[in-house]
């Protein structure tokens, strides 16, 4: 049996580690709260920073731990593994508070990509003066996969509803463009074309590097989402063509350089078709086909083919109009000129490349 005096010391041990348990406990958690300089009323960058300055916190005061303090405790005590474990928790409780503030969607992408990538990495947690002391695959995930997932879901409503904004404003500055006096730009290969896809792709592949930062699956979600935008925008691009044929119709002399900003819209399409094609290779690990694929081909190929008739329409038109004035004793001429309307349907009809 223990003795009387051995058994209230034992209890008094045990007390007084409680209560050393909650002094560094709440040591640490003083340590994490402390860390937010400032707010994003004053910092647009102020998860970004807090971010690093609880990184740089954690990983400076481990090491700390790990190199001075360990001495100064029996080893017994596991001193480093409590305090690696105490940091971890205080660390996961801010986080968790953070997920209950109204993030924007960039800081979400800041967060989760912390959260998943950072914390584990060599400039965390991960560290080679840390991970010899601990495994950090024991550690506990900071958040829990629900809210993980509830964050992502925020981002893609988010980033859906910009990116139609965007794609929005993107073609409505296009329009504007082919109401010029002045023709469409040219590639180095003198095609005509006007800058909305590059200024389309820019977009996807800003969004797809951030998705990338997250983790693959999310990624593949994003450009899943990209493509499904696009054949949106697509159909869109194609009623906004045939509307500006329209409106030249009612009057031939305006646009000025109706016939040149046509060809450019078609050329538009193999830049579509090309980039499309670049940014599956490089954000998406299958071969297998998406689900917008079929249609985004199939409206590219109805915007070429409807172009290239459009065309061909004004080639008819003019030729329709010379052939009205001639008189019945320029038969010669007048097969000339039917002569001439044929080859210049052959020719274009060359030009409905197939997608």
């Amino acid at each position: 049996m223990i003795p009387r005096e051995d058994a209230g010391s034992l209890e008094e041990r045990e007390e007084l580690k409680r209560a050393e348990g909650k002094v560094l406990e709440g040591t640490v958690s003083t340590r994490i709260e402390g860390t937010q300089a400032v707010t994003r009323e004053t910092d647009k960058m102020w998860l970004v920073r807090l971010l690093e300055i609880t990184r740089k916190y954690v990983l400076d005061d481990l090491i700390v731990v790990k190199n001075l303090m360990v001495q100064c405790f029996p080893p017994h005590y596991n001193t480093f593994n409590r305090f690696f474990s105490l940091y971890h928790n205080a660390v996961s409780t801010r986080v968790k508070e953070l997920t209950l503030e109204d993030l924007e969607a960039n800081e979400i992408v800041s967060l989760l990509t912390w959260v998943l990538n950072t914390y584990k990495s060599v400039e965390m947690m991960g560290h080679p003066d840390l991970c010899s002391e601990f495994d950090i695959n024991q550690l506990e995930p900071l958040l829990p996969q629900e809210v993980v997932d509830n964050l992502l879901s925020k981002y893609v409503k988010t980033f859906t509803s910009n990116i139609t904004g965007w794609l929005r404003k993107a073609l409505e500055t296009d329009k504007k463009d082919w109401l010029k006096e002045t023709e469409p730009e040219a590639d180095q290969d003198g095609y005509y074309q006007t800058t909305l896809p590059a200024i389309v792709f820019q977009m996807f592949e800003q969004n797809l590097q951030v998705a990338a930062q997250i983790d693959g699956d999310f990624k593949e979600q994003v450009l899943k989402l990209c493509l499904k935008q696009m054949n949106s925008f697509l159909m869109r691009y194609r009623e906004e063509v045939v509307a500006y044929k329209d409106e030249h119709l009612r009057d031939r002399q305006l646009p000025q350089c109706y016939i040149q900003y046509m060809i450019a819209i078609i050329n538009n399409c193999q830049t579509f078709k090309e980039s499309i094609n670049s940014l599956k290779r490089k954000y998406s690990q299958s071969s297998d086909p998406f689900d917008s694929d079929a249609a985004i081909v199939r409206t590219l190929s109805e915007v070429v083919k409807e172009g290239c008739q459009f065309l061909l329409d004004e080639v008819f038109l003019d030729l329709e109009v010379r052939a009205t004035g001639f008189k019945l004793n320029q038969f010669d001429c007048t097969v000339k000129s039917r002569n001439v309307f044929i080859c210049s349907r052959n020719w274009l009809s060359l030009m409905m490349f197939d997608l």
